[in-house]
């Protein structure tokens, strides 16, 4: 729920007799009452809000009553993959979340039958989970700029690729392209295509330039995409990892012969390098003895909570800015010039990793500061200067902080609430606190 947008999918009014200007006065109040802050920057669905007014009321009345309504349902609401049928309302960070957590559900085989859910799909679609996760991948984004925009079609490309990761990290991806058709395949990487071209595509599409004995069916070129994404081997080679312990072990042997033998080759040595990118988070170990090492693919620092301020600013309407991108960028190159943060700390060198604008913003740093304060009654100092480690990979962004560091007002405020996939940034963040 935006702090101006509001969609009613059936609005009744009821009155023993006529009453004039009752609908446009309703119309003003839902647009002017002010929401709490809770519920603002979210994707919250209202399972039935009723009111009895005067029939006089004017907008300015309504509006209050409005606001109380909302109080109530912020108390409520519940987030939306842990809420009950019986919930009055349910909230995610994000429409696109909403999605990826449907398409979870069927992936798994649970039913999806609450009325939250139902809400997600049309009520026409029906069949195979394959055909309802097509549907579900064609469906507009309500949250996205125009559709004609080129915005608009790049973050609805990059929604319908993390819903195609979701498909492939759970190995579904053969399942999925043998039950759609042609058609429906084509429809999915045309909205993909519509963007600018993934280099899965781009490669795909200087295969099918050159010439070739047999041309890619749309099928084909879907699954070939599915499966070139990282999510699909990261997933096995983790696992790998993680039902190996002496994998370690290998590594510091590879390591010392490569120091015994530096003049001879080392076969051993990208599987090593494999090995160590892909490592899970949990299994790595932030201790004092090395407070900035380098640990697999993610970075340890005594600044890792600045990542907090993602989801701080999603909060406070990051997404209606003009370039959220940027205005993340400026935030957190203006937070580590604000907050000392050494040049050479690892914090520095995780954000320039990920390539982000040239660019620092006070006007958003002000904003978290503002927030901080105002939601969870802490200093920003206190949120941004916490131990952890952050994993950055081309699809995702894993922050994970010792569960000592967990601070109640910090999850009240819904700070460290994972964000999941954030289109304009084309990665899905998750903040851990392993046991």
């Amino acid at each position: 729920m935006a702090a101006t947008e509001i969609t009613v999918q059936r609005l009744r009014l009821r009155s023993r007799s006529a009453v004039p200007g009752l609908l446009p006065n309703v119309e003003d109040a839902l647009r002017v009452s002010s929401k709490p802050a809770a519920l603002l920057n979210r994707f919250v669905l209202v399972r039935r809000l009723r009111l009895r007014t005067a029939a006089g009321a004017s907008a300015q009345a309504l509006a209050q009553q409005l606001e109380r309504a909302w109080q109530q349902l912020a108390t409520r609401a519940q987030p939306m993959e842990q809420a009950s049928e019986t919930a009055e309302a349910v909230w995610a960070p994000s429409l696109a979340v909403a999605r990826q957590a449907l398409l979870r559900r069927w992936l798994r085989g649970e039913e999806a039958k609450a009325w939250f859910w139902q809400r997600l799909v049309s009520p026409h679609v029906d069949g195979a989970w394959p055909a309802r996760a097509v549907a579900l991948m064609l469906m507009a984004d309500d949250e996205a700029p125009g559709p004609g925009t080129l915005a608009g079609a790049r973050r609805q490309a990059l929604q319908v690729r993390a819903l195609l990761a979701l498909v492939a990290e759970h190995r579904l991806a053969v399942q999925f392209v043998r039950a759609i058709v042609d058609v429906q395949a084509l429809a999915v990487l045309s909205l993909i295509e519509a963007a600018d071209e993934t280099p899965q595509l781009a490669h795909l599409r200087l295969r099918n330039e050159a010439p070739a004995p047999l041309a890619l069916t749309p099928r084909a070129r879907l699954l070939e995409l599915m499966t070139a994404m990282s999510a699909c081997v990261e997933d096995a080679l983790i696992e790998r990892r993680v039902t190996s312990p002496t994998v370690p072990n290998a590594l510091q042997a590879e390591a010392n012969a490569l120091t015994a033998h530096p003049d001879e080759p080392a076969p051993a040595a990208s599987r090593r390098a494999e090995v160590i990118t892909i490592e899970a988070p949990a299994a790595q170990a932030i201790t004092k003895t090395e407070p900035h090492a380098l640990l697999s693919n993610g970075l340890a620092s005594p600044w890792s909570g600045l990542w907090l301020l993602l989801p701080m600013l999603l909060r406070r309407g990051l997404d209606d800015a003009d370039d959220p991108l940027a205005a993340w960028a400026g935030a957190m190159r203006a937070a580590c010039r604000h907050l000392h943060i050494p040049d050479d700390d690892v914090m520095r060198t995780a954000l320039a990793g990920l390539d982000l604008p040239l660019v620092d913003d006070p006007h958003w740093l002000r904003t978290a500061r503002l927030a901080a304060v105002h939601d969870a009654h802490l200093p920003l100092l206190r949120i941004a200067r916490r131990r952890g480690a952050v994993w950055v990979s081309p699809e995702r962004i894993d922050v994970e902080f010792p569960p000592a560091s967990l601070d109640l007002r910090i999850r009240r405020a819904g700070f460290d609430i994972n964000p999941g996939f954030v289109p304009w940034l084309g990665r899905i963040v998750h903040f851990h606190y392993p046991s």
